[in-house]
């Protein structure tokens, strides 16, 4: 018998606790040997329904309605782990596997402890005395009403194309090899030289446009952000190595699944002064969707990007150059000012992008 602290008002006495996996399938959760509880607000645990098909890059594990009992680590196999190699204990998880319903629960390490009283989840490497699976587990706050939940379980799907490549017209083929991911690890490779960055901005900028085209159903995320090595994900990004400015792909593969052997195949093709022009125009784009911009700012600063690409385009670069001119004044205006519209970080990327396009079309 234990006690474990529920919440700040009282404890709670348990009778039991949850078994190894070794112990088999009749392993308990924790009970609680009382009808009453206090427990204090939590956040809302919300179902969505079962889709007809899963997200793009991944497959259905399974998709069920399922009626939660407060406070108890349910458990339900979703695929075959690799079972560990001595000295180790505990197995590793052939996939990596995402929670898409229900969402408000709290993704916790494989293996470790579990607070009963909040909503917690976690998949994880099990032995059942035979074999070892790979297990979703969750958990909804001891003391609140039961809930009827939609589980909806998918799995990442990465697939390789095998070298030689065929390479589209137009892009030249950077490199094509068989190689070993290490999970968690976030690993880069050099595709190309990048543009320096123009001061006062001090990141460089692609010099290119990348192609991965090896493995697939990794998800791409912006360069120079944040990383979240549970999931599958990789970006083309400038990096600077002390002395040159470097193209560089990062990828990495889920820290809880296996390694993987992978085929990486990248291209890649030249990125034009109009083409450098239409990404910022794609960030004026996002600003507008975020709510940052309004239609009309949004119109003004898209209608000088698109001056500017169409005499990029017919090789007028002195017009071209005045109108992204225009476009850097017009956005250090919205970031002025004592109510600013754009942040100091919103604003000065979209001057350094206009600037390092105006100093590559300058003689």
């Amino acid at each position: 018998m234990m006690r474990i602290k529920a919440n700040r008002l009282r404890w709670l006495t348990v009778v039991a606790v949850a078994a190894c996996a070794t112990d088999g399938p009749t392993s308990s959760e924790l009970v609680d040997q009382r009808s009453e509880w206090v427990t204090p607000p939590s956040a809302a645990i919300i179902s969505t329904p079962c889709p007809s098909s899963a997200p793009t890059g991944f497959a259905t594990v399974f998709c069920f309605n399922y009626t939660s009992i407060p406070g108890t680590w349910h458990g339900f196999i979703v695929g075959s782990s690799i079972a560990p190699t001595p000295p180790a204990v505990f197995g590793q998880l052939r996939d990596e596997y995402v929670l898409v319903s229900p969402t408000g629960l709290t993704r916790i390490p494989p293996n470790g402890p579990v607070d009963v009283t909040q909503p917690e989840y976690t998949f994880q490497s099990e032995f059942n005395g035979t074999v070892w699976n790979d297990v979703f587990r969750f958990v909804t706050p001891a003391g609140q009403p039961a809930q009827l939940l939609t589980l909806y379980v998918v799995k990442r799907v990465i697939t390789n194309t095998p070298c030689p490549l065929n390479v589209p017209t137009g892009y030249t083929a950077v490199f094509c090899f068989n190689f070993t991911s290490a999970p968690g690890v976030w690993h880069g490779f050099i595709v190309g030289n990048s543009i320096p960055p123009v001061p006062p901005a001090t990141l460089g900028q692609l010099g290119a446009e990348y192609v991965l085209v090896s493995p697939q159903g990794l998800t791409r995320i912006p360069p120079n952000s944040s990383v979240d090595v549970t999931q599958g994900q990789y970006t083309f990004q400038p990096e600077f190595n002390g002395t040159n400015w470097f193209n560089v792909l990062r990828f990495v593969t889920s820290a809880y699944a296996a390694p993987q052997q992978l085929t990486l195949a990248v291209l890649t093709r030249a990125l034009t002064p109009a083409m450098q022009v239409q990404t910022i125009a794609s960030l004026v784009s996002q600003l507008n969707v975020q709510g940052t911009l309004n239609g009309g700012q949004a119109n003004a600063l898209s209608s000088q990007l698109q001056t500017a690409i169409a005499r990029l385009s017919s090789g007028n670069t002195g017009p071209a150059v005045n109108a992204l001119q225009a476009f850097v004044n017009h956005v250090s205006a919205l970031m002025s000012g004592n109510n600013p519209v754009l942040s100091f970080a919103e604003g000065q990327r979209l001057i350094d992008e206009a600037n390092a396009v105006i100093a590559r079309v300058t003689p």
